[in-house]
């Protein structure tokens, strides 16, 4: 019940195509109390591909192994028949520390295409800004931002479009110390510098978004 060794990552999800990895589990770096702030970055939420208010996990931690509280997650629908799969879920996690938001997450895939479909709904009133990240391997350098759109080059030379409306507040960071953000450990006692792409949210009732993920090229 106390998570010991878990991560707030809920709604999260990754991204590999063609054995290659995109969008990624930034992995856990280390546990020593030396590193104390590294250790509660990497398995906070903010670490991961999913929604956040400022300064806020999913989940209230006391402690660098332990959370005090374990949200509740609804599984909303699941869908997998001849043309499409998708899934759909929330959680309560900031409604069970006094933060009236709700984040509801729907994945969906149509069979044969190359596209992915990420819609984000959001309810509530926040305090704060909300930040919506996805995490990219720090196997890709090469990218694109113009507008909706962020056009990413993988290491094969094959491309993937990331297209979101709220893409022109997008902000990136790499190997920052400071908030920090934009790190990848792909191993213990091991980090290095790779993309994090943010967009604020400032959630004022209802929000929905959607983030289409394309490799067709």
């Amino acid at each position: 019940a106390l998570a010991v060794h878990g991560h707030a990552y809920i709604l999260h999800f990754v991204l590999e195509i063609d054995e290659i990895p995109v969008i990624i589990d930034t992995g856990t770096y280390q546990y020593h109390n030396n590193f104390a702030d590294w250790r509660s970055y990497f398995r906070g939420s903010h670490a991961h591909n999913t929604i956040a208010p400022a300064g806020l996990d999913q989940l209230k931690s006391t402690g660098p192994m332990m959370w005090h509280t374990k949200p509740k997650v609804d599984l909303l629908n699941i869908q997998n028949d001849s043309s499409k799969v998708s899934c759909e879920a929330s959680h309560n996690g900031f409604q069970n520390q006094k933060r009236n938001i709700k984040h509801t997450r729907r994945i969906e895939y149509y069979k044969g295409s190359k596209v992915y479909e990420v819609i984000d709904k959001l309810d509530g009133q926040g305090t704060e800004p909300l930040y919506f990240y996805l995490h990219l391997d720090k196997g890709i350098e090469k990218f694109q931002h113009e507008k909706e759109k962020v056009v990413l080059q993988l290491q094969n030379g094959k491309k993937v479009t990331l297209e979101n409306k709220e893409f022109g507040n997008l902000q990136m960071f790499k190997g920052n110390d400071e908030l920090p953000l934009g790190w990848q450990s792909t191993r213990y006692d091991h980090k290095e510098p790779a993309i994090t792409l943010r967009l604020p949210i400032n959630l004022s009732g209802s929000f929905e978004m959607k983030t289409i993920i394309d490799f067709n090229n």
